[in-house]
């Protein structure tokens, strides 16, 4: 499961809440008349003609509905998403919207997320979030959190990731409750006692530049899409692919090798490849894809305690 990875509900205006998150409102997926009238069949065939249009389409009938660069995601608003949603039938229901899904009960998991998730979309907007300082931490954040909560958060962040500038506990803090999500999903399928579940969180740090600062990218939301498969050579003049240093072109070949191993029970075929133990509450191993890849026991312990103190 891809970090982003989302299943919607049948009414593609409701939002669906998100295990941990804030508020979290996934697309619908399901074809616009405007959609529709692109791609050429009327509402009665939109099944059996789906299967038919070539992937390379459908991709283009999406970016097309993008006006001026508004990235395509997200139910309400003026651009419904484009993705899977719950049909009853292929999908007969949510996948992890209340526990982990019995019908994938016996199916290995493989879960995470990206360190640096939210620097993606800020990507889209005025470069200015990634130079505020603690006056500019505080008011980004005060339209989520207020009075008492918003200081135990900070104060929670400052102590866990000393050093860090206000705009890298920005990212930090928005990028948690995502991290939290992933560790729900991973509990409720450890819960299940059927097949095992492997924790990731991509750390490689990307060096390449939020255009217009000098903030580094880092790991951020899609950036272990490529990565997972190592096709690194795809899509070059993509902010998330230019990066091609030799530590990044690593990572990929870990990410690969890594995950097949874990689900094939077989053992890595790089040294740089740890074993990857299965997601435990005991330890709660998770693996951080890197330049060279290591198991990390609870990463980000104290912030992990601060959201399941606060559910």
């Amino acid at each position: 499961m891809p970090s982003g990875a989302c299943c919607t509900g049948r009414q593609p205006t409701t939002p669906v809440q998100r295990p941990g998150a804030p508020s979290a409102a996934f697309g619908s997926g399901r074809p616009t008349s405007a959609r529709r009238n692109r791609a050429g069949f009327r509402p009665a065939s939109v099944g059996p003609r789906l299967h038919d249009i070539p992937a390379a389409r459908l991709l283009e009938i999406q970016q097309s509905e993008a006006a001026n660069g508004a990235p395509p995601w997200g139910d309400p608003g003026p651009l419904p998403g484009f993705g899977a949603f719950v049909d009853g039938t292929v999908i007969p229901r949510h996948p992890f919207a209340d526990g982990a899904a019995p019908f994938s009960a016996d199916k290995p998991l493989m879960c995470g997320t990206c360190r640096d998730e939210t620097v993606f979309f800020s990507l889209f907007g005025p470069p200015g979030i990634f130079r505020i300082d603690e006056a500019g931490l505080r008011s980004r954040l005060s339209s989520t959190y207020q009075g008492a909560e918003l200081d135990q958060i900070i104060g929670t962040f400052h102590a866990s990731r000393p050093g860090a500038t206000s705009a890298q506990l920005y990212f930090a803090i928005t990028t948690s409750p995502i991290w939290r999500d992933a560790v729900k999903i991973a509990e409720a399928k450890r819960a299940q006692h059927a097949a095992p579940v492997f924790m990731y969180q991509l750390a490689y740090p990307s060096p390449t530049l939020v255009p217009g600062t000098d903030f580094p990218v880092g790991s951020p939301h899609a950036s272990d899409i490529n990565l997972k498969f190592a096709n690194t050579d795809k899509n070059l003049d993509y902010i998330l692919n230019v990066d091609q240093s030799p530590g990044r072109l690593a990572t990929a070949r870990h990410m690969r090798d890594c995950g097949r191993a874990s689900l094939t029970r077989a053992a890595p075929r790089r040294r740089a490849c740890p074993r990857w133990p299965a997601y435990t509450l005991t330890d709660r191993s998770t693996m951080w894809p890197d330049a060279r890849c290591r198991i990390v026991t609870d990463p980000d312990r104290k912030e992990r305690l601060f959201w399941e103190n606060r559910d």
